[in-house]
């Protein structure tokens, strides 16, 4: 498969990053003007968490994203044309075979690397219905992280938070059990070296009394 490093560090390594369990919050925001009065109550979504197992084999990821809020399934598929560039495409799932819609294609990305070691792309962003087009721009921080947001002409603003699970590495035996062996090892050491007398005082002979 096709897959670049960015960095000796910086461990941004695609298309692989982004295998694996990640936790989304997705927010929707109207961008207010400044003039609008303090007193006035606006009506702020609350944010939408989402979880998604990503899979990845022969340059394309898959996912299954349920939209509860809406009782919508939709099957995520990002294609790779190249070690930095694809696109994203949507399939809406239904429970009757016979609805099939065309598979929508969200966007394209071309990653660039920047200075500071973070990968950007941005352009424009075709989404699910008319009232999501707009600009988008993806920057991945680091393996487990990334913030994707879109602006639409009409003054709204999704921000989606990725981050991964990562999976703790399992203890060694010596990691779970070291400090009691070496304790153990030290206790019998210092009782077999009483029962060999090295720790035993060496008498002091008594002083002689003078005679007169």
């Amino acid at each position: 498969g096709i897959n670049a490093e960015y960095g000796p560090q910086s461990n941004l390594v695609l298309p692989k990053i982004f295998e694996g369990e990640w936790k989304l919050q997705i927010s929707r925001n109207t961008i207010q003007d400044n003039a609008k009065d303090d007193d006035e109550d606006t009506d702020i979504p609350a944010d939408i968490q989402v979880f998604l197992n990503v899979t990845y084999d022969d340059n394309v990821h898959q996912a299954i994203y349920s939209d509860w809020h809406n009782d919508k399934n939709y099957q995520i598929t990002i294609e790779w044309d190249s070690y930095t560039s694809g696109e994203l495409r949507c399939i809406p799932q239904h429970e009757e075979e016979e609805e099939e819609e065309d598979v929508k294609k969200l966007f394209h990305f071309q990653f660039l690397n920047r200075t500071n070691g973070y990968l950007l792309s941005h352009g424009t962003f075709t989404g699910m219905n008319s009232m999501d087009v707009g600009t988008y721009q993806l920057v991945v921080t680091s393996p487990i992280a990334f913030v994707f947001t879109v602006f639409t002409p009409k003054r709204e603003v999704i921000t989606v938070t990725g981050t991964k699970a990562v999976m703790q590495p399992e203890a060694s035996f010596f990691q779970k059990y070291g400090v009691t062996i070496i304790l153990m090892a030290l206790f019998f050491l210092f009782r077999f070296s009483q029962s060999m007398g090295f720790f035993n005082p060496t008498p002091t002979p008594p002083t002689p009394t003078p005679t007169p």
